[in-house]
Order: structure tokens, then sequence, then C-alpha cells
């Protein structure tokens, strides 16, 4: 039997556009994505789609998740998903599977 070679692509995404810090602002961990970057997160599902990454990992910052989310809630992508393994306020929270209009 033949073994056909398999190839892994790793795309690596910095997060959408967040909040910019302000003193008395939430901490870093919980800074959220702003509208523009909520669009920009929605629009990464269309990019990522001819990927068709196997997993996706994150960080467990907010704007992080946030980032994701369209993409692991998709139809498009029915695979594995993690945040990433640093606590934080998000990270419990991300791991948990959500309902498409969450």
């Amino acid at each position: 039997m033949r073994q056909v070679a398999t190839r892994s692509v790793l795309v690596l995404v910095r997060h959408a556009q967040p909040f910019i810090p302000r003193p008395g602002g939430p901490g870093d961990h919980e800074r959220s994505l702003t509208g523009a970057g909520r669009g920009q997160a929605e629009r990464l599902v269309t990019e990522l789609a001819t990927e068709q990454p196997a997993a996706i990992v994150s960080s467990p910052y907010l704007r992080a998740v946030q980032t994701v989310e369209p993409w692991r809630v998709s139809p498009a992508f029915r695979r594995s998903w993690r945040s990433g393994t640093a606590a934080g306020p998000s990270s419990s929270a991300a791991t948990e599977p959500s309902s498409p209009g969450h």
C-alpha cells in the first residue's frame, strides 16, 4: 500500500482591532473588539474558508477569542478549537461551546 504525503499549513492571525487601553478601562485580558474589529473578525471566516484549517488555537485574551469566534461557530468549521493555555478571565468561557446566536 502506498502512503500519500499530507501537507500542513500554519496560518497565524493577529487579533482584530481592539479598543485602545485607557486608564480605568478594562485590563489587558478583558479588552474587547471595536465594531470595526468585529467586522474584521466576520471577514476572517471568508478568508480562512479556502485554507480549511484542521484546528483553531487562540490566546485566552478576550480580543483574540472574539476574533476567532465567528469562524468557530460558522458551518465552515466543525473541528477542534481551544483557547490558549495562559490563565485569564476569558479562558474558561472561550473553551465552552456556544450556540450560533451567542
